[in-house]
């Protein structure tokens, strides 16, 4: 219904805040971007213009495997390339979860801080 197509982009969005805060407190430099209720982890803080400003180099793609593998360990599955997305019968609460394990798998996967955050 058109109603839980508004009520899931704004818990998309609300994912998507919550995510960026957490990879912002951890002093990590990527982005939680998407739309809806689609969210994709995108390491690095360049202007995104096109999926070729997603391309990774082989160290990077290592981090961001090692991240979603953690994500797994907690409950949250995100393909290696970082894309997930949200369903309607989510909740605040899931979101939470989300926000949590991302702090978590940050840690886990050892995914360096810029210097000085």
């Amino acid at each position: 219904t058109p109603t839980a197509l508004q009520d899931l982009d704004e818990l998309g969005r609300m994912a998507r805040e919550q995510m960026q805060a957490a990879l912002h407190e951890a002093g990590v430099p990527w982005r939680a971007t998407g739309q809806a209720s689609l969210f994709r982890f995108v390491p690095g803080e360049q202007d995104l213009v096109g999926n070729r400003s997603t391309w990774l180099d082989a160290s990077t793609t290592d981090q961001l495997e090692r991240f979603t593998a953690a994500l797994l360990n907690h409950g949250i599955l995100v393909d290696h390339g970082g894309l997930g997305c949200l369903s309607t019968v989510m909740t605040e609460a899931d979101v939470a979860a989300l926000s949590t394990a991302v702090e978590l798998a940050l840690r886990d996967a050892r995914i360096p801080a810029v210097s000085g955050a």
